[in-house]
Formats: structure tokens, C-alpha cells, sequence
């Protein structure tokens, strides 16, 4: 699927054997200080069938910077939903 940064839920779900259990902000990932960058996003996918799946992200190996005194924004991170630590 192109467009894979921001693609609608249904449209995932229709075309592939998964279901999207959460989709939003993942809130303080920005960084700290007085102008904080955007915020990443979360999102938890359960896989209805076996497939190979292929994941475009970045921010893995290095973080996001920071401007002008602003704290680094949180690594890219992926993870099992059932072992996300909250």
C-alpha cells in the first residue's frame, strides 16, 4: 500500500488481514522545553493471518533533535502490544 504514513484505518483493514486495535497521538514523544516538537504516533495492529510484513519508520538509530535549547524527541520504536509497557 502507498501512502503507508497515514493510511486510513478502513482502508488497512479492507485490504489487508489485520485490524487496527489503536491509532493516536503517542503523547510527551516531542521532546521538552518550551517549543517541543511534533508528536509521534502509536499505533497497534493484530495480524488476522501468517504474512510477511515490511516496515518503512525512521528515528530508530538516532533521535530526533532538538532546537534552541528543546530537549531530543523519543526514539521510534517497535514493539509487541501485549508486552508494551505503558
Amino acid at each position: 500500500m502507498t501512502n503507508t504514513r497515514n493510511t486510513p484505518i478502513e482502508a488497512l483493514e479492507r485490504t489487508y488481514p489485520m485490524r487496527v486495535l489503536r491509532y493516536g497521538l503517542r503523547r510527551g514523544s516531542g521532546g521538552a522545553g518550551r517549543a517541543p516538537g511534533g508528536e509521534g504516533i502509536i499505533r497497534d495492529l493484530q495480524v488476522l493471518e501468517d504474512c510477511t510484513i515490511s516496515l518503512i519508520t525512521e528515528r530508530r538509530v538516532s533521535q530526533p533533535w532538538g532546537l534552541a535549547g528543546v530537549g531530543r524527541g523519543d526514539w521510534g520504536e517497535l514493539a509487541d502490544p501485549a508486552e508494551r509497557r505503558e
